[in-house]
């Protein structure tokens, strides 16, 4: 079996695949931790913050560009609705999961 595949555009190496990267948008370290570990497993790039703003300006300011955004469901000043909305607004159309973490849990949180 061959190292290589064919394109139209000529050959190209299998190991050339352009390395995903993944923006981890959750409250606690110990989340971000998680999925920073499970992610970098598979050689993916992670970037980890804790709240919705955080994330905004990534996307505004520097505008990094990421495959995927993991984020939390409920944060502390805007819940993971409105941010996914607010990135909507401003034309990101990076594919968006939102992950559910033990505080999403009302009960968890008091016991």
């Amino acid at each position: 079996m061959s190292s290589s595949a064919s394109s139209s555009k000529g050959r190209r190496k299998l190991n050339e695949v352009k390395k995903q990267s993944i923006l981890i948008v959750a409250t606690y370290e110990i989340y971000q931790n998680s999925y920073i570990l499970c992610f970098q497993n598979f050689e993916v790039e992670t970037l980890g913050v804790r709240n919705e703003f955080m994330a905004l300006n990534i996307h505004d300011k520097t505008q990094m560009h990421f495959n995927f955004i993991l984020m939390s469901s409920t944060m502390p000043v805007m819940d993971g609705i409105e941010a996914i909305k607010k990135l909507r607004s401003m034309e990101i159309t990076t594919m968006i999961v939102r992950i559910a973490t033990p505080d999403d849990n009302e009960e968890y949180c008091k016991k």
